[in-house]
């Protein structure tokens, strides 16, 4: 899933334009743009920011279609308070502490 593309589908489903996304949210638009195309990754407080600016919960972002047009199903309230409470951490975090934390959750979600 690329958050930057479902980010603008449903920007554009609202009709808002970067301008009124930026006075919403308090990102400015560049930010908001290589966002949209891929070239900067949001942190849980932005992605947060993004969510309210649109009308929407955060765990909308990560319910909408998959690449290969299967349906996800929306994320359940746990899974919700493990992202709002992952959101409070990153809020300290810098881009080292997010790639080591990730990898950590990848380890040990495969086991390896």
């Amino acid at each position: 899933m690329n958050i930057g593309d479902t980010i603008r589908n449903f920007r554009l489903q609202r009709k808002m334009s970067l301008n009124m996304a930026e006075e919403k949210s308090g990102i400015l638009a560049p930010n908001w743009s290589r966002i949209e195309n891929g070239r900067s990754t949001p942190s849980l407080d932005t992605l947060s920011k993004i969510s309210k600016a649109m009308g929407m919960e955060l765990s909308e972002l990560f319910a909408g279609e998959k690449g290969n047009g299967q349906k996800i199903t929306k994320l359940t309230s746990g899974e919700t308070a493990f992202l709002e409470q992952l959101r409070s951490y990153a809020k300290s975090m810098d881009g080292n502490d997010y790639k080591m934390a990730l990898k950590k959750m990848k380890k040990a979600m495969t086991g390896a």
